[in-house]
């Protein structure tokens, strides 16, 4: 009887272990997924850089260096007009 509970016990720990290592495994698939997705994002943060000071680089070339600020802000619409108009 003895015995019997124990090969019991010992097959419960068994699944027990197997379930968890199925778990790990599992965990394991989707924190690699996870790095591989943080490694994109962070290529496509500096792709994201580049472009941007290429554009600006760009801006600068073509209009000067005020083009890079918004000349817009803080201004009304009267003021952007009186602007477009007197040059």
């Amino acid at each position: 009887m003895e015995r019997e509970q124990y090969q019991k016990q010992i097959k419960d720990l068994l699944q027990a272990v197997e379930t968890l290592l199925k778990s790990n495994n599992a965990m394991g698939e989707r924190v690699a997924q996870l790095e591989k997705i943080a490694e994109d994002y962070e290529d496509l943060k500096a792709e994201n850089a580049k472009l941007k000071g290429e554009l600006a680089m760009r801006k600068r070339a073509q209009y000067g260096k005020g083009s890079e600020k918004n000349v817009t802000e803080g201004r009304s619409d009267y003021e952007l007009i009186a602007q477009e108009v007197l040059g």
